[in-house]
């Protein structure tokens, strides 16, 4: 099995980070993670390692709020 069928099956909605359309959708707005998930979580961000700025973007939300358990 590979990681990124398996987190697939654990989240409800995914971010493909080797699509460049989406990649270039998502670096424009980094908001639009969460914004436009109409409460799909959690999140699968894939290829999230190639992308630091959303790395950082996600973990500092996470930190944030407790309220944001299980959300990516």
């Amino acid at each position: 099995m590979c990681k990124t069928w398996t987190s697939t099956n654990h989240s409800k909605s995914k971010i493909d980070l080797s699509n460049l359309d989406t990649l270039n959708l998502i670096s424009t707005n980094l908001d639009m993670i969460l914004a436009n998930n109409n409460n799909n979580f959690p999140i699968l961000i894939d290829e999230w390692q190639n992308e630091h700025k959303i790395w950082d973007f996600i973990r500092n939300r996470v930190d944030l709020s407790n309220k944001m358990k299980n959300l990516f």
